[in-house]
Order: C-alpha cells, then structure tokens, then sequence
C-alpha cells in the first residue's frame, strides 16, 4: 500500500512539474520582449527627411532626433519615455501644445516608418 501511493505521488508530482512547465515556456513564448527606456535608441537617431530634397533644409518634412529630443520647423518636443521591442520604437513625447506618442519601425539603417501622433505614417529616410 505504501508502494502504490508512493509511486501515484511520483506520477502526480511529475504531472504537476510538466504542467507547469509547460505553461510557464507558454507564458514565455507569449510574452514580448519589451524594454522600456527614457532615451530614444541609437540607431532611431539622427536627421530623417520625407525626401531627399526635405534632407536640404529645415522644415516640416525633416525630422531632427536624439537621444531626448524629436523636433522639425513645427514640432519641438522633448522624449518622456520610449517602449522599444525589436526593430520599433514607441516614444512619449511632450510640446507646449500636448503631449503625442512617435512610433517608429525600421526598415533598415536607411529608411524608417513614422506616425507622428495621430498622422497617417509616413515613410522616412535618412539624411546623409
């Protein structure tokens, strides 16, 4: 009799680690893997234009971003918080006016999607 509930607390103890095992590698494959920050990343950096003739000057269609700040000839903004997860990039940022959120995905070290708050997105390139 002790045998038998010995080896039937094995084979439920076993269930119960394989259950839970399991569920946790399912938590862990549906978790995301987002890092929060208060700095935009690197490679989001620099001056981004709508394009290349927006690359030659100052206005509405170039894009000016560092590590705290997102700025053109109508936005100056200073980045609160950034969520990043993988190739993306979501900021939030403060103006006089409001504050706004910028997603950016990037498409490769050239080229980057935006939406600038409630914008439609637009596709950006950087400017050399």
């Amino acid at each position: 009799m002790i045998r038998h509930s010995a080896i039937g607390y094995v084979a439920v103890l076993a269930v119960a680690l394989f259950s839970g095992s399991a569920m946790q590698n399912q938590v862990d494959a549906a978790s995301p893997d987002v890092r929060s920050s208060h700095v935009i990343p690197v490679n989001f950096r620099g001056i981004w234009a709508e394009s290349p003739a927006a690359c030659l000057s100052h206005n509405d269609r170039r894009y000016e971003i560092s590590a705290i700040h997102f700025g053109s000839a109508s936005i100056d903004a200073k980045v609160r918080s950034v969520q990043i997860e993988g190739d993306t990039a979501l900021a939030k940022a403060q103006m006089e006016a409001g504050d706004f959120t910028l997603a950016m995905t990037l498409v490769d070290g050239n080229e980057m999607r935006a939406r600038i708050g409630e914008r439609d997105p637009v596709d950006l390139m950087m400017c050399r």
